[in-house]
């Protein structure tokens, strides 16, 4: 059985699922799939980043994350939008996962994680920008499996 890591983006939901459909289209009902959000830690969840400067009134730094039902983690987030795609594409055998780190190192993590025997990538366009074509240079010549760029 062939298992598919579909690693998609939070600013792109579009191609995110039509990365997922097509993926599904490829290699069918009989394969097990993961679909991949990674949440980037500089969003907003927890703390000031150590170069930031001292805000005036120390009171409104942003403390620990709230946890809980009605404050989810970055990684319940990222899992979330995965799940999203997964059942927008009509991928409900799917697996979601969310990840928080850098997006390549997210991505080979889950590759190693799941033995994934290929990978899809469908990311966005603003993702794209960020970090160019070194993210799917990286997955391609790090994560030792075929990758499916979608474009």
């Amino acid at each position: 059985m062939t298992t598919v890591l579909i690693a998609v983006s939070d600013t792109d939901h579009e191609r995110s699922v039509r990365a997922a459909a097509v993926a599904h289209q490829l290699f069918g009902t009989d394969a097990d799939y993961m679909v991949l959000d990674i949440e980037r830690p500089s969003r907003g969840h927890g703390t000031v980043p150590a170069a930031a400067p001292m805000p005036a009134f120390p009171a409104l730094v942003a403390g620990p994350e709230p946890t809980g039902a009605n404050h989810p983690n970055a990684v319940d987030v990222a899992e979330q939008r995965a799940g999203d795609v997964a059942g927008d594409a009509q991928l409900t055998m799917a697996q979601p996962v969310g990840d928080v780190g850098e997006p390549v190192e997210a991505i080979l993590r889950a590759v190693r994680g799941c033995a994934a025997d290929v990978v899809v990538l469908g990311l966005g366009s603003s993702r794209g920008k960020r970090w160019g074509r070194s993210l799917e240079r990286r997955v391609v010549r790090d994560g030792g499996r075929p990758v499916l760029i979608m474009g």
